[in-house]
């Protein structure tokens, strides 16, 4: 079955910027966040894939220019590494093309990790015939381990009262009018870690931090102090506090430690990639940004970009009393001031047979019919000279890929997050082919968010949501080749569905229509991982801890008592908002050991081992790698041996003996894996077994409403996506009509 899709165009606005005989015009939606920027404090911007979210980190500039603004740069965060060095080489390519290099140096991976424009730029606003010209140097920085140690060691030796991460940058790295600094959310915690003296102390500084009730009674007893007994209270307290940092932070009192851990600019892009299980310290890093500014009286922005709407995250931050200033990008078929970003596609269902039935596990197993699709279609493939091919699980693409070069024997690019066997090409080889040469890509979210590969005029997608589908359609045809061709991987139980469109020509808005009448917004992970985040407890701790890391930070090395007063009312009535209460924290107070906090209150997700594959070591996901690889574990590492996909469910459940007492009452307490098995014997993956036995990952041991009747179907979701492990007994669950084992906790992994 195939159909016709027409083009896709995007409004533009009425800003333009000139230089060295070169135009661009901004997009309408770029231009909104340009005059919004002035004076919304946050900023949400939805446009899709290839329409330039990217260029938004230029937006302050161009408003320092029209409207006297006087923004000193943007930092942006992207939830992975990968994704940081893809858009640093998406803004240079954009500045090589409109200014001149000054400067660069390279990182230990051969890459630039900064480079330095020389720009003469004419800015007009067509609609109010307004024109401006600024000459300015723009600097661009990819946040690395050197970088972040020069900044650190700066950051020990600085005086001045009020530094931001972007001045850092121009005094150990480099020096700009206007900076561009790409990272991960892990670099605030990471600079922060250099302020203890060893790892026992940060573990101890948690350990206060996990004491609730104290910091309550802390915050209160401030918020209600005289300035006198403020100051000496506070003279006591830092000398409780100061022992745990390092000799050096007590020669810089002045500094405001957080006010270096953010620009006045925050961008986040790709919102959309955002986990459950990220989302809520990322609320605290806002919260902390917003806190640390607007009790100090001083400017902030931060602007949320995304292909798709993130509605209940924006009505938290208003719940918050963060107001949000919504965006939307304009598109349609065509018209006179518009600019093509979708080209003409040739859709074509590729029906998948591997599960005859409605709902979104017909979505998720599709997948498995790719390497036969492949298989088919190969030649159309090579044909193309540019293509990608979109799967989920890391063992399907690697099996597709290794099917096509078998096929064809061109030597296929692959890109799941983990390294790729040493017969095919890695990520490595985008950056050289990301416009011209031959390229063939299989991969799955790694390549879906932000790598701006050009010209791809061929393409497979398969998915199991609609935002997925489409996001990664958007990556194929992004108006710069004629005509793109992409075959959508589907149950054969729906390609009816789509009979009344065969040969036909639909427009973009048609044609996203009606796929979301069969295929769901959500999979049940989500909405299950996001009711367990709102109903337990771990979702306020991951918001708690961070929060409550900063405040006594200030209190232990701010120096004027009235800025701390005034912190502590924001942060108290911050807790109320958040519904935050000791009930919540419980957890905390049953911690079996305090290093276990440490991942709780950092962005990852503490279940990353190290793995070895083709004699080269590296760093991923322990579910991903036991659920698509054939691996052993030798010597504290994961050593893959092969691809082999393997139901994660039967994988992540164990059997446990009747030594299960240790474990119910460990229940609704934090541990680590070593520690909850150590006494128990279990049944089950040797490889799991032996890295839970083996290393600290951290685990919440769910009470036993946990595992009752309305809540276990959401346990069983998450263990089948890796997000938890089922302990079962030897015996059957007679309730369940003997077909199951009776479930005694799930472990979920944090």
């Amino acid at each position: 079955m195939r159909f016709y899709v027409k083009e896709l165009y995007i409004s533009l606005g009425s800003i333009k910027i000139s230089s060295a005989g070169r135009e661009i015009v901004l997009r309408s939606f770029q231009e909104d966040v340009v005059k919004a920027i002035k004076d919304k404090n946050v900023i949400s911007v939805y446009a899709p894939t290839g329409s330039g979210k990217t260029l938004l980190l230029l937006a302050p500039l161009i408003s320092n220019i029209l409207f006297d603004t006087d923004f000193s740069g943007a930092v942006g965060l992207y939830p992975t590494r990968p994704l940081v060095n893809d858009q640093f080489l998406s803004i240079t390519s954009f500045l090589d093309n409109l200014c001149v290099r000054e400067a660069y140096v390279k990182g230990s991976d051969g890459r630039d990790v900064v480079v330095r424009y020389r720009c003469s730029l004419d800015v007009e606003d067509l609609s109010i015939n307004m024109r401006r010209h600024k000459d300015l140097s723009i600097g661009v920085v990819r946040m690395t381990s050197e970088i972040l140690r020069k900044m650190s060691e700066a950051l020990y030796n600085e005086e001045r009262p009020h530094i931001s991460i972007l001045d850092l940058v121009r005094k150990t790295v480099l020096d700009a009018e206007y900076l561009i600094l790409f990272t991960v959310p892990e670099y605030p915690y990471m600079f922060l870690t250099g302020f203890f003296r060893d790892f026992d102390m940060l573990k101890d500084f948690l350990r206060e931090v996990s004491d609730y009730h104290s910091i309550l009674r802390l915050v209160r007893e401030i918020s209600e102090m005289s300035d006198e007994d403020l100051r000496f209270f506070l003279m006591k307290t830092r000398q409780r506090l100061i022992h745990l940092f390092q000799r050096k932070s007590l020669e810089r009192t002045r500094l405001d430690i957080f006010s270096a851990l953010f620009s006045d600019v925050m961008f986040l892009d790709e919102f959309h990639a955002w986990s459950f299980y990220d989302k809520p310290i990322l609320l605290a890093l806002l919260i902390i940004y917003h806190l640390e500014h607007e009790s100090r009286g001083r400017r902030w922005r931060i602007i949320l970009s995304s292909a798709t709407p993130n509605r209940d995250f924006v009505e938290r931050l208003g719940s918050l009393g963060l107001k949000v200033h919504e965006v939307t990008a304009v598109t349609h078929e065509r018209s006179e001031n518009s600019q093509k970003i979708k080209s003409r596609m040739i859709i074509e269902i590729l029906p998948s047979e591997s599960f005859e039935s409605y709902g979104f596990i017909a979505w998720i197993t599709s997948e498995d019919d790719l390497p036969k699709i492949i298989d088919k279609l190969s030649d159309k493939i090579a044909s193309c000279e540019r293509a990608i091919v979109f799967s989920r699980r890391n063992s399907v693409v690697e099996e597709s890929a290794r099917v096509f070069h078998k096929r064809t024997g061109r030597i296929p690019v692959v890109v799941t997050g983990v390294r790729p066997p040493k017969d095919f090409l890695g990520r490595e080889a985008l950056e050289e082919r990301r416009s011209f040469g031959e390229l063939f890509v299989f991969g799955n979210f790694s390549v879906e968010l932000g790598i701006d590969l050009r010209r791809i005029k061929c393409g497979i997608v398969h998915g199991a949501t609609l935002g997925e589908i489409i996001q990664r359609i958007g990556r194929i045809g992004r108006g710069d080749v004629d005509e793109a061709w992409i075959g959508i991987v589907m149950p054969k139980i729906y390609v009816s569905h789509f009979s009344d469109l065969n040969e036909k020509v639909v427009s973009y808005n048609e044609f996203v229509e009606k796929l979301s009448q069969v295929v769901a917004e959500k999979l049940p992970i989500d909405k299950c991982g996001e009711h367990f985040i709102r109903s337990s407890s771990i979702g306020r701790i991951r918001m708690y801890l961070p929060l409550t890391s900063f405040l006594l930070y200030q209190i232990a090395l701010w120096e004027y008592h009235e800025d701390v007063k005034m912190l502590v009312k924001n942060m108290i009535e911050m807790f109320n908002r958040l519904e935050i209460d000791g009930r919540d924290l419980e957890p905390l107070r049953r911690i079996d050991s305090p290093e276990i906090l440490i991942p709780l209150a950092f962005m990852r997700r503490g279940d990353y081992v190290r793995y070895v594959r083709d004699d080269v070591e590296d760093e991923a996901s322990m579910t991903t790698l036991i659920g698509n690889y054939d691996v052993e574990y030798e010597n504290g590492r994961v050593v893959i041996k092969g691809v082999e996909k393997k139901s994660l469910y039967k994988l992540m459940t164990l059997t446990v003996d009747t030594s299960a007492r240790s474990l119910r009452e460990r229940s609704g307490r934090i541990t680590s894996s070593r520690q909850a098995f150590r006494d128990i014997r279990l049944e089950g993956d040797e490889t799991l077994l032996k890295i839970l036995r083996n290393r600290d990952i951290p685990l919440y041991i769910t009470k036993k409403e946990d595992v009752s009747k309305e809540e276990n179907t959401c346990m069983r979701v998450l263990t089948a996506f890796g997000h938890a492990i089922k302990i079962e007994s030897q015996f059957s669950d007679t309730t369940r009509g003997g077909g199951e084992k009776i479930a005694i906790a799930y472990l979920i992994i944090l």
